[in-house]
């Protein structure tokens, strides 16, 4: 099952530095995104409330996501809306075997 969440996250861009590629923020502001995984493959392992700092020094309440490939998201959704979600859509999935 594809299973698609809003994140938070910022611009990237590639840059070589030392014979290496790196990919560098094109700027500080957060911005929204569609993240989106196959629950065959990665599965969502915990997540609790967390708070995105901004340039001005804004707060931004969210949801922080650890996902089973080691990847951290940063949902757009407060904790109480990502359980509610999470609980409604995403584990009524049956667990994948093997």
């Amino acid at each position: 099952m594809l299973y698609k969440i809003r994140i938070y996250d910022l611009h990237e861009y590639p840059e070589l530095m030392d014979n290496e590629l790196w990919l560098v923020p094109k700027d500080i502001e957060w911005k929204v995104f569609h993240f989106v995984f196959d629950t065959a493959f990665i599965n969502i392992v915990a997540f609790r409330s967390f708070a995105l700092f901004g340039q001005d020094g804004e707060v931004t309440e969210c949801t922080k996501v650890y996902l089973s490939d080691g990847q951290v998201l940063y949902a757009t959704n407060k904790l109480e809306t990502f359980e509610a979600n999470y609980t409604n859509n995403y584990a009524k999935e049956e667990p994948p075997t093997g």
